[in-house]
């Protein structure tokens, strides 16, 4: 059972997400996600805490590529302790069946966006959404389409595609490193 004070706290730091202008893209962003909720009754998937409101809006400004929200959201990582958790991750890639082109689209986006930007996204919040990874088979479809900075980033991120594809994370580190060096 939350105290008041949890509540309370809960509260403000969802309050922060409308505070700064961001209300619509949360708004859009849960009711396009609760479509997807592996649960019955979509409106069981709308109770959700502030780290879980946050993921989902960032899913969908990386679907839609709306990088003024991404740098609108960024500077919440901080307040939102939940985020360093690694049931985040578990919770984002069995409680959702996203169609795979969007999970592909959004990881897509992310990565141009992490080449662009430099390491702007912290390791925790790449990890989150690296984890759709194997559910959605996305490396495949980024060999697939020839994206090649997806492929990049995804071996980076997670082992277990460098070892199915002989690729040497050192390399690909060493690569990463060097292209965001000279953005």
């Amino acid at each position: 059972m939350k105290t008041d004070w949890q509540a309370e706290t809960w509260t403000a730091r969802l309050a922060k997400l409308y505070t700064l202008g961001l209300s619509h893209r949360l708004n859009t962003a849960v009711l396009y996600t609760a479509r997807f909720s592996v649960f019955p009754d979509p409106l069981s998937s709308l109770e959700l805490n502030s780290a879980q409101a946050f993921i989902l809006t960032l899913f969908r400004s990386f679907l839609i590529g709306d990088a003024p929200a991404v740098f609108s959201l960024l500077p919440l990582i901080p307040q939102l302790p939940q985020l360093q958790s690694s049931s985040i991750a578990v919770w984002f890639r069995e409680d959702f069946l996203f169609r795979r082109q969007d999970v592909t689209r959004a990881l897509s986006w992310l990565a141009h966006f992490v080449k662009k930007e430099g390491p702007v996204v912290p390791l925790n919040i790449l990890l989150v959404f690296s984890s759709l990874e194997e559910k959605y088979q996305v490396f495949s479809k980024f060999k697939e389409t020839g994206d090649t900075v997806g492929q990049e980033m995804l071996i980076y991120l997670n082992p277990l595609i460098s070892k199915a594809t002989q690729a040497l994370i050192h390399d690909v580190k060493v690569k990463l490193y060097k292209i965001l060096r000279n953005i």
